[in-house]
């Protein structure tokens, strides 16, 4: 794996610096490593901040594909957003582009195991084509809590875009998530309660 942060600044680290595993106040240079990479990992970083903000278009997402494809190490590259690492698998599940999901997972396949400190892809996948993907080639996801102890089913209960059969399938693959609380003490009942969207045949299921 290539442990390297690259985006805006963030506690005093640059932004193309790489973090050595055993030392984290370790710094040496993404251009050291590779100065294709930086340049590319350069142009993923202004692509996913497009990608992120809805702006992008096919051309931009046909270039990030691209880039994955010529360059899969830039899925190793733990980019900055909202003060947050985030490999670019973490990022496109939580935009809800497939395609892209898939062509990262294929480029890095360890990042979707990978809790960078808010939780894995599978807690931010945003629709039920990426929920499925994520849970064929990572089961064991269903049952992982973020840092506030919730399982993607706790977050599948109160997204805005509430989806009753992603709901459905995390419960088929780990159903003992209804059971388990978050740090706040609630479950994904409780969770699914607050939620406006919540639907009776959500609340059925749950």
């Amino acid at each position: 794996e290539i442990t390297v942060c690259h985006g805006n600044t963030i506690k005093g680290m640059g932004r193309t610096e790489i973090m050595d595993p055993t030392d984290p106040l370790l710094f040496g240079s993404l251009d050291a490593a590779s100065s294709d990479l930086a340049a590319v990992a350069d142009l993923l970083f202004l692509l996913l901040q497009k990608h992120t903000e809805g702006l992008d278009d096919d051309e931009s997402e046909q270039q990030m594909l691209d880039c994955i494809r010529d360059y899969p190490e830039t899925c190793q590259v733990r980019f900055i957003f909202e003060g947050m690492f985030w490999y670019p698998l973490a990022l496109f599940s939580r935009t809800g582009n497939l395609r892209l999901v898939e062509a990262a997972y294929q480029a890095f396949p360890e990042a979707v195991g990978c809790d960078l400190g808010h939780g894995l892809p599978l807690h931010f996948a945003k629709s039920l084509e990426i929920t499925m993907f994520l849970l064929r080639v990572f089961p064991e996801g269903a049952r992982k809590p973020n840092k506030q102890l919730q399982t993607p089913l706790h977050l599948a209960c109160i997204a805005k875009e509430l989806n009753v059969d992603v709901l459905r399938l995390l419960l088929d693959v780990y159903p003992t998530a209804l059971h388990m609380s978050d740090d706040k003490g609630w479950t994904p009942l409780h969770n699914l309660c607050a939620n406006r969207q919540a639907t009776t045949s959500a609340l059925q299921l749950v």
